[in-house]
C-alpha cells in the first residue's frame, strides 16, 4: 500500500522543510498552508492519503489543527495516524484529543517525528 502524507502549517517555508524531510519514508508527500488547501490536497490525492502532520496554530481566524484533525479523518477514513505539531505548552495530552495519534512540541526532532509515522505507518498497514 502506498504511504501518502500531507503537512498542513500556515508557515510554507515550515511545510516545504517538512515535505523534504519526509520525501524519504513516503511515496508521495501533499502540502497545505490552510484548512481550504488541506481539504482540497485530500479530495485530489490518489492514492489516498494515509498519514497527516498538522500544526496546532493555522493562523488567525482559522480552526486549530487539533479541532481540525478529527474533522479531516472523520471525512477521510484512510488517514491511519495523524500528528499535531505544536509550539505551545496548551497542548500537551494526545490521549484527551480526538483523531491524535501523537502530539510534538516544536521545534521537534525530525528523526523521532520520522521514526514514528514510519513505524505507526508500518503496523497499521
Amino acid at each position: 500500500m502506498a504511504r501518502i502524507a500531507l503537512v498542513v502549517d500556515d508557515m510554507p517555508a515550515m511545510v516545504r522543510a517538512l515535505r523534504r524531510s519526509l520525501a524519504s519514508c513516503f511515496d508521495q508527500v501533499y502540502m497545505a498552508t490552510s484548512k481550504t488547501e488541506a481539504e482540497a490536497a485530500l479530495a485530489a490525492a490518489s492514492p489516498p492519503v494515509t498519514h497527516l502532520v498538522c500544526d496546532d496554530n493555522l493562523g488567525d481566524g482559522q480552526q486549530p489543527g487539533s479541532e481540525l484533525i478529527p474533522v479531516l479523518r472523520a471525512a477521510h477514513p484512510t488517514i491511519r495516524l495523524a500528528v499535531l505539531l505544536t509550539g505551545g505548552s496548551n497542548v500537551v495530552n494526545a490521549g484527551k484529543l480526538s483523531g491524535i495519534d501523537r502530539v510534538f512540541v516544536k521545534p521537534c526532532n525530525m528523526d523521532e517525528l520520522e521514526r514514528f509515522l514510519q513505524s505507526e505507518g508500518e503496523r497499521s498497514g
